[in-house]
């Protein structure tokens, strides 16, 4: 299994058209994205951004960040694309668990279990004191997803919000990685065999 993951793509259509190709080169099984597929926009503007990633057939699983001015958990409708908040989801023999950035608080995450199948969390903050120092030196995480990462030790977290800290680390067992935005060329690709999770990061 294969995912492309993208985040802070911040309605840079020229950076979605690099995606886009991206995409249709890698072929994934479906496309996650961690927020911030807007900038201020509301959900016409994200559905034409996601329109225009899932336009190839492939699904888009996608959390919203703090710019994006829409409910955490907005579905949007008419294109091939699903929001993750809030809840864990099946894709195949993994999981999938969504945080939007634009929450009040991650309280749910008190009755996530973790099952045999590999957990990837898909959220647009990082945890706190994990990939999440700002500009001016302050650590900018959230301190329940860092809990929960502590306690049930997901395979692997894809989040973004803090662009200047990007890179990946590890809390425990759990691979975290910042993905970077997406206008200044960053993309991850995930690949999963046999309960293995790998990741690839690329520059479009």
């Amino acid at each position: 299994m294969r995912f492309v993951v993208l985040a802070d793509i911040h309605s840079n259509m020229e950076a979605v058209e690099n995606a886009k190709k991206y995409i249709e080169e890698k072929k994934p099984n479906a496309v996650l994205i961690c927020g911030d597929i807007t900038h201020s926009g509301k959900e016409e503007e994200a559905k034409k951004i996601i329109g225009k990633l899932a336009s190839s057939g492939i699904p888009v699983l996608y959390v919203w960040g703090n710019m994006d001015r829409v409910k955490p958990d907005t579905q949007l409708q008419g294109v091939n694309a699903t929001c993750l908040h809030g809840k864990k989801t099946e894709f195949g023999d993994i999981e999938l668990l969504g945080l939007s950035g634009n929450a009040w608080g991650y309280d749910f995450l008190s009755t996530i279990e973790k099952s045999q199948k590999p957990l990837i969390i898909v959220s647009h903050e990082p945890p706190e004191g994990c990939l999440d120092v700002t500009w001016n030196g302050s650590h900018a995480g959230d301190p329940q997803i860092r809990n929960f990462i502590e306690k049930v030790q997901p395979d692997l977290m894809v989040c973004g919000h803090i662009h200047e800290a990007r890179g990946e680390a590890n809390i425990g067992k759990t691979l975290v990685c910042n993905v970077g935005k997406l206008g200044s060329g960053n993309i991850l690709t995930i690949n999963i065999k046999n309960n293995h999770i790998s990741v690839q990061r690329d520059r479009i």
